[in-house]
């Protein structure tokens, strides 16, 4: 999905090696690093990180390149763009930015969306599914909602989703829990306290 937004086609795994490069990119950048605990060892890489992410770049430069060769050969300004790389190819070449906009930030955009799409929607998307299936009281006011405002005859579209608000709920709640990108060391109210309207319970 994240690969057809992004590129418009689907890039076979088998061809480039694409999910494993994510997955171990995704991998390094989740480890825990001494540099971020104890900042004056960050300088010496003890763990090996920064290098292997160095050597990541190359893989990832060479495939954005081939993404971006692509698109031109057969990008057309009176074409419309089918995809972000289009949107992108457009942008560059309207010359219309007010700053200085090539290949390398086409590929610095493009790097950041697939990094930032391909783990962290299918790992929201598992955690979010196994909550619900943990509490089938929520399971069960899903269903009713999603049969009151869409029905059984046709899929959810995105029309839809400004009337689904218990969904809406379910998933910023899974989202709290589970966290795709935690970024603080677990912790919790030591007290009571009020945050605007709202009531935060000790130990919560």
């Amino acid at each position: 999905m994240s690969c057809l937004m992004i590129f418009g086609k689907k890039y076979m795994d088998e061809d480039l090696g694409l999910n494993e490069l994510v997955k171990e990119t995704m991998c390094i950048a989740a480890r825990p690093k001494l540099g971020d605990y104890i900042p004056f060892l960050g300088v010496f890489d003890l763990q090996g990180l920064s290098r292997r992410m160095k050597e990541l770049a190359k893989p990832f430069d060479e495939f954005l390149e081939r993404v971006i060769d692509e698109h031109l050969h057969k990008f057309s300004d009176k074409n419309q763009a089918k995809d972000i790389v289009d949107t992108l190819m457009g942008i560059m070449h309207s010359n219309e930015a007010e700053f200085e906009f090539d290949h390398r930030h086409v590929k610095a955009i493009l790097l950041d969306l697939l990094v930032a799409s391909m783990d962290t929607s299918s790992t929201a998307v598992e955690w979010i599914l196994s909550e619900v299936l943990r509490h089938p009281d929520v399971m069960k006011k899903l269903q009713n909602e999603m049969e009151r405002v869409v029905g059984r005859k046709r899929m959810v579209e995105e029309m839809d989703l400004e009337s689904l608000e218990y969904l809406a709920m379910v998933i910023k709640e899974g989202f709290r829990l589970h966290p795709v990108a935690p970024l603080l060391i677990p912790h919790e109210s030591i007290e009571d306290c009020r945050v605007d309207d709202f009531h935060i319970r000790k130990g919560s």
